[in-house]
């Protein structure tokens, strides 16, 4: 499932994408928002493994990552629970 607008991408989390994540969610400003703290990158690597890779499993987290297209940057990321 990957989303297009003019200006931002959506898709699936992807295990390359953890030293993106790492970078804003280890963010104190940015974390007082979010249940995942990450300590380090392996702590992202972790959640990233456990979030299913299909959507509207019950029990389960999909996860999806915000992408600025005109720079490419990851800058977000949006957690479903089913």
């Amino acid at each position: 499932m990957d989303l297009y607008t003019n200006r931002l991408y959506i898709r699936p989390v992807k295990s390359k994408d953890n030293k993106s994540i790492f970078r804003y969610r280890s963010d104190s400003e940015t974390h007082r928002y979010l249940s995942l703290i990450p300590e380090t990158i392996e702590d992202v690597s972790d959640f990233i493994s456990k979030t299913s890779n299909e959507i509207n499993i019950p029990g389960t987290w999909f996860q999806l990552v915000i992408i600025e297209r005109d720079s490419d940057s990851l800058i977000g990321d949006i957690g479903i629970h089913f």
